[in-house]
């Protein structure tokens, strides 16, 4: 008897992307997505060499850093 290996979902949200696609899906550049890991402000995995980020963790930044539109002006 064979057990089915379950697949992954093919969408954005379980793509682990590496830092050249992160730093594009962010807009910024490496070297910043580097400095910002370095400082933990964006969660990386680990897979032996390699350093991946997911779209969750590349998400929660995003929501952490987004300002409000009713800011007032600082003129």
């Amino acid at each position: 008897m064979t057990q089915e290996v379950e697949k992954p979902e093919s969408t954005v949200q379980s793509h682990l992307f590496t830092a050249r696609e992160a730093a594009a899906f962010l807009r910024i550049s490496e070297r910043t997505l580097w400095k910002l890991t370095k400082e933990g402000r964006i969660k990386a995995t680990r897979i032996n060499r390699r350093v991946l980020y997911s779209f969750a963790c590349l998400e929660l930044f995003v929501d952490a850093n987004t300002i409000s539109a009713d800011m007032d002006d600082e003129e």
